[in-house]
């Protein structure tokens, strides 16, 4: 849970990293699910939404590996960086 909470705060594009462990909200500073939807049409992954529009859920398995940790965090940050052209 820390590594995916301090490689979130690297990425670019995210103004709060909110919850505990592995249940953790990210406030985007743009709409969430433009986010979202690239995430799952181009990488596979599944995120959740909320009821603000700028937070997206992340909820991993508890048994996720570093290696997945990693392609996340740095298919996020592709994602935002592409989106914020």
């Amino acid at each position: 849970g820390q590594q995916l909470l301090d490689e979130l705060a690297g990425c670019p594009g995210i103004k709060e990293i909110r919850g505990r462990g592995l249940m953790i909200g990210v406030v985007l500073d743009s709409p969430a699910e433009p986010v979202r939807t690239q995430l799952w049409k181009e990488q596979g992954i599944l995120t959740g939404s909320a009821s603000d529009p700028h937070v997206m859920r992340i909820l991993p398995p508890l048994t996720i590996s570093a290696n997945a940790v990693e392609r996340f965090t740095s298919s996020l940050k592709s994602v935002l960086k592409e989106l914020d052209r």
